[in-house]
């Protein structure tokens, strides 16, 4: 089932769209060759499937596949399309993506990585119980001085010179778990965590100058924000000092237009941390910091399944009455 979710819904051009985000990159004038309905939608919106064709610096024709919730282009349409400098067929027209489902269903990733998690739980069991067990039970030494335990001044373990038991399944299936959730949840904060936390909250607490500014590009992100698409924007504005700045910023629900003009807030203190009203610095905002639990439960777990294992090499497998 894991498998399938990711086969069909996981977004396999991930690498590519950051590489393309992070550049360098050039923009081109395309058009659109093809446009198809897909069987796929979004929050009851259909995905749709573009063929587009443009032309790299060098005068060399390429063609690519894009996507988009709702229908945006028509065929024959003029498109901006950004391409990658060092590899001119890694591109993608503005305001669409790469998958049909976009970053938004990584998170599919779990169900496969948790399957996997059983599998290599199963498999040391059957080995466990082939090789007859490994788990050493008491013997009538350690039971009998068990027994005398209440009336010791003290509580008392087994003495070191006796076997240690090995540590159960449930043991280690909690350590592979917990790396796994680890490992997803890092990778999860690396696309979705908001990084510019403290600038904002900075900027909050002040003391701060407004001063006006103007919007110098505006596009459409891939990223979906509660349904709605999420927008960046480059922007400028001029300091006290008469120096002029730029700065990026998001919003979810509607876009800016180029020389739109903006009221923008600055730090006192360090007037490149900026952001014009009513926008964000991040493209998910602080609602990202969900995934951080992620990491943090897997860290958590490793931690207690490490610490129980220690426990049980020390003192043996303890039992209740």
């Amino acid at each position: 089932m894991g498998l399938v979710a990711t086969w069909t819904s996981a977004p396999t051009h991930l690498i590519e769209e950051w590489r393309l985000a992070k550049g360098p990159a050039e923009k081109a004038n395309g058009r659109i060759l093809t446009e198809e309905k897909t069987n796929s939608s979004i929050n009851k919106e259909n995905v749709y499937e573009y063929t587009f064709s443009y032309e790299s610096r060098n005068g060399v024709a390429h063609r690519g596949t894009a996507y988009t919730t709702g229908s945006k282009w028509a065929q024959n349409a003029p498109v901006e399309v950004t391409y990658l400098l060092s590899d001119a067929s890694i591109a993608c027209p503005t305001g669409a993506r790469m998958d049909p489902f976009g970053k938004d269903t990584l998170i599919v990733l779990m169900f496969p990585l948790i399957g996997v998690a059983g599998i290599i739980s199963i498999l040391v069991l059957r080995r466990k119980n082939r090789n007859g067990g490994t788990i050493s039970l008491p013997r009538q030494e350690q039971l009998d001085e068990l027994d005398g335990l209440p009336q010791s001044p003290s509580p008392r373990g087994i003495s070191a010179s006796d076997p240690k038991a090995a540590p159960p399944l449930l043991v280690k299936y909690t350590l592979i778990v917990g790396s796994l959730v680890t490992l997803f949840g890092l990778f999860l904060a690396s696309v979705f965590a908001p990084l510019h936390v403290i600038s904002e909250w900075k900027l909050e607490r002040g003391p701060v100058k407004s001063v006006p500014g103007k919007v110098v590009t505006a596009e459409k992100t891939n990223s979906k924000d509660n349904g709605s698409s999420v927008y960046e924007c480059t922007f400028s504005y001029q300091t006290e000092d008469g120096r002029t700045r730029h700065g990026t910023a998001y919003r979810s629900g509607s876009s800016w237009r180029e020389n739109e003009k903006l009221e923008v807030t600055y730090l006192s203190s360090d007037p490149s941390v900026a952001l014009p009203k009513g926008a964000r610095m991040d493209p998910f905002g602080k609602g990202g910091l969900l995934v951080l639990l992620f990491p943090i439960l897997g860290v958590q777990a490793i931690f207690k399944g490490l610490r129980t294992r220690r426990e049980i090499l020390k003192n043996g497998v303890s039992a209740k009455a």
